[in-house]
């Protein structure tokens, strides 16, 4: 095939195309490489074609061919041709052309012809010629080429250091004579910098350097003004220099790049900075400067990318007062990322001073009070800053915590953020310097124990303050401890059922209710203070609210106390103990025996209360009671393998009043009468009064009983009721909510409800996707939308409740907000629906 034995453009395309298809596609055979390089022979043909969108072809078929084949190296400079062509496309192609030959053959030596350097012929190497090639197309009329060529810059593996460090600079530097650069030297964030060459500048007025001899002969080389005619040696020293000239093509690329016009291009150009300088020291203390400066950039994208690109090169020195007063001024960006990627760069930077720690407190507590929503984003700053410059903190803790050295120091208020703020940076420094802790007032170490359990991400643990006897600490858990602990509650749980056995024993309910109070103490202690058990100890608990509550009603009803209130105490008991059976995991069949148990004796107790207080038919009274034996017989059904104990005698004994004939002894004395259809309170009381419920004697294995909880992660309990969410009326409006859903198991998750209660006593149920259910391990993690509806606009803002808990049995149970907390998981958020 020639160039021109095919005279329509489509032809010819169809024709590279054709070939670089079947070059690609055939497999590898002794036939492969001939057939590779006919294809690439066949490419290099149509190179100088007269229609760019055959060279085009050409271009794109040489980068498929080079994703299979190693191209030779005439190829490339085939490529850099394509550098020069009309097309935008040819030359983009060409710029991905060069950077593959760079990265596979950069080693390979190649000759460089006089005139595309600016000197004559010299060797240089395929990587280094093919970075000055791209830098030359920085300087291209299309932005789409710009933006390819600065963003390839960053993915060269192997170039010199010369010929980087030209591309920070626009003058020219030769590399023969003198290695060091001077860029780095005068650079804002050298490392060190020369004193010697300002020594005696303050002297200049005084005495001033003799002028240098002048000699004049032979010819002036033209580059300086007045410059001296070189001798023959100092010729040959020149023209030996002339060689290690850089070419012009890296001639400040970045500095051009980086103040382009175009958005697309800054932002390639920064990019390609920081993948350059990551890997090299030296040049990184030269970028720093650069990039700093895009901190100012009018557009906040390519400000976040710089402060991405830094990031990692700070690691390579240490910053002082004068570039941190540069770089802090991105805490104070109207855009969140930008400040969370300065706080980012923050964390890993090593100051050289006091004076910086000073400034980057005084930087980070303005952005607190201008951004309150950054409150945990800047303690974590805070933290970091203090772990990494411990002795820096320790210097100034004095001025941070305002403790004077002779007169006491007033205790501060938690509640101050920006004392808090301190407070974080001096812990987490006492952390890896603990003697800070003995020049710490007594204060500092109750504020310390609420903040790690507030922070336990932010604030680390300090052994010295942990190690210290105090009331109430908990000392670190090991297998010992853990045995006592579980001993503890089975004995607990012993005094507990001895409780409820003495419920027809000589002690009056007073004294019953007093030992149960000295439970609830005890369980409440175990349960804060022991995570390992906390949740037997929380279950205890809850037994014993249950227990009382059915002492407490059945001595009202069966012994003739004021029933006034008593149906709604039934109620509520009755709707506590459902809760109990869905907030707790590793439950034993007797535990929801026994409380199943309760709730049916509840369920006949207000049976009673009706038929005492209404003079109620008897197909009432039979069917109520009825139900009540139907709906017992189904809660057994939902556990497996329930043992045979008092609940299935108090229901078959229900049974044999409320459905005859059939006929079951309920005293010794006797049975009920099947003649006899009328149902009286005594024979209800009657019934009640042989059954009271009991606790089971064994407990289940405490290791194995966990507290469901559900933490809320987003938004924030603090700045949800501070800020007012706004929307229109009539239109639903969706609040990003995440929680934490722990020791559930994966069959538990459907039943997982979202409720809104909303100032006028309407609420709304919602359910999470399935895909919005993300398995974390330890936890399953819940990322939804919550759904806010409101019928009419509102005059003023108002608050709602979001509450976090199971849907069963057609009623909703909210879950813990945490493993040692009685409290649900819930949030309040401050809304505001207006019209339009």
């Amino acid at each position: 095939m020639g160039a021109t034995s095919l005279s329509s453009t489509a032809r010819r395309i169809t024709a590279v195309e054709f070939h670089v298809a079947m070059a690609t596609a055939t497999p590898l055979n002794q036939d492969w490489a001939d057939q590779m390089s006919d294809c690439e022979s066949i490419l290099a043909i149509l190179n100088l074609d007269r229609d760019f969108r055959v060279r085009r072809a050409v271009a794109e078929g040489f980068l498929e061919l080079s994703s299979v084949w190693k191209l030779s190296k005439k190829v490339y400079f085939v490529a850099k041709e394509f550098l020069k062509d009309t097309d935008s496309d040819v030359r983009i192609a060409a710029i991905r052309l060069l950077i593959g030959f760079a990265n596979n053959m950069g080693h390979e030596m190649i000759l460089k012809k006089k005139g595309e350097s600016g000197v004559g012929d010299a060797q240089t190497t395929i990587s280094d010629d093919a970075f000055s090639a791209i830098c030359d197309a920085m300087n291209d009329i299309e932005i789409a080429v710009r933006v390819e060529a600065a963003q390839t810059l960053g993915d060269f593996q192997m170039v010199s250091e010369d010929l980087i460090y030209q591309t920070l600079d626009k003058k020219m530097m030769r590399t023969a004579a003198n290695k060091q650069v001077v860029k780095v030297e005068q650079s804002l964030f050298a490392l060190s910098k020369k004193a010697s060459a300002n020594k005696d500048r303050r002297w200049k007025f005084a005495k001033k350097a003799p002028k240098p001899a002048e000699t004049r002969g032979g010819w002036s080389r033209g580059k300086e003004l007045n410059a001296v005619a070189p001798g023959e040696e100092e010729k040959k020293n020149e023209e030996e220099e002339e060689e290690s000239i850089i070419p012009h093509g890296a001639c400040g690329a970045f500095v051009s790049a980086l103040e382009d016009e175009f958005m697309d291009v800054r932002k390639a150009a920064v990019y390609s900075l920081g993948r350059l300088a990551c890997n090299r020291p030296a040049f990184a203390v030269s970028a720093l400067e650069y990039l700093a400066d895009m901190f100012n950039d009018e557009i906040a994208d390519v400000r976040l990318d710089a402060i991405n690109a830094l990031t990692p090169l700070v690691a390579h020195g240490q910053l002082n007062s004068e570039q941190l007063n540069v770089i802090s001024k991105c805490l104070d960006d109207a855009m969140p990322e930008a400040r969370q990627a300065m706080r980012e760069l923050l964390k890993r930077a090593q100051f050289v001073d006091v004076n910086c720690v000073e400034m980057c407190v005084k930087a980070l507590l303005a952005c607190l009070k201008r951004f309150p929503k950054d409150k945990e984003q800047i303690y974590g700053c805070m933290a970091d800053i203090g772990n990494n410059h411990s002795v820096q903190v320790q210097a100034i803790m004095r001025s941070l915590l305002d403790i004077h050295l002779i007169f006491h120091t007033r205790e501060p208020s938690i509640d101050d953020q920006e004392y808090v703020g301190k407070l974080i940076m001096v812990l987490n420094a006492a952390a890896s310097q603990p003697s800070l802790v003995m020049f710490m007032p007594e204060f500092v170490h109750r504020h310390y124990r609420f903040l790690r359990n507030s922070y336990p991400n932010i604030v680390r643990a300090i052994r010295v303050i942990d190690e210290e006897k105090q009331i109430g600490r908990v000392r670190k858990a090991d297998d010992t401890t853990n045995d006592k602990a579980e001993e503890v509650v089975m004995i607990t749980y012993q005094r507990l059922c001895e409780v409820s056995k003495n419920s027809k024993s000589n002690l009056n309910i007073a004294e019953r209710n007093s030992q149960r109070d000295d439970i609830f103490r005890d369980a409440a202690a175990i349960s804060h203070y022991n995570s390992s058990v906390s949740g037997a100890a929380r279950l205890i608990f809850c037994l014993a609210e249950v227990s009382s509550t059915l002492d407490s009603v059945t001595n009202t009803v069966l012994c003739g106390g004021e029933l006034t209130n008593v149906k709604q105490l039934i109620t509520q008991s009755i709707e506590d103990m459902q809760s109990i059976e869905h907030r707790f995991s590793g439950v034993s069949v007797q535990i929801h025996a026994y409380l199943v148990y309760c709730k049916v004796y509840l369920s006949f107790l207000d049976l009673l209360v009706w038929m005492m207080q209404v003079m109620a038919p008897q197909a009432d009274v039979v069917a109520a009671g009825q139900s009540i034996c139907k709906e017992a017989r189904r809660a057994l059904e939902e556990y497996e393998d329930v043992p045979e104990s008092a609940i299935f005698n108090f229901i078959s004994a229900c049974e044999a009043v409320f459905m005859p004939p059939i006929q079951i002894p309920l005293t010794a004395g006797g049975v009920i009468d099947d003649k006899r259809k009328i149902i009286t309170p005594s024979t209800v009381v009657k019934l009640l009064d042989n059954s009271i419920p009991t606790l089971p004697l064994k407990f289940p294995e405490v290791d194995k009983i966990h507290v469901k909880y559900a933490r809320i992660t987003s938004p924030n309990k603090d700045t949800a009721v501070e800020e007012t969410l706004k929307f229109f009326a009539h239109l639903p409006h969706g609040m990003p909510l995440e929680f934490e859903l722990h020791n559930m198991r994966e069959h538990e998750l459907e039943t997982i409800r979202i409720k809104t209660i909303y100032p006028d006593g309407r609420f709304d149920l919602m359910r999470p996707r399935v895909d919005e259910i993300r398995d974390e391990g330890r936890y399953y993690g819940v990322n939804t939308q919550l759904k806010i509806t409101c019928s009419s606009p509102w005059s003023e803002a108002a608050e709602i409740d979001v509450v976090i808990g199971i849907w069963s049995s057609g009623k909703f149970v909210p879950v813990f907000s945490s493993p040692s907390c009685f409290s649900p998981a819930h949030i309040r958020v401050r809304i505001h629906p207006h019209s339009r």
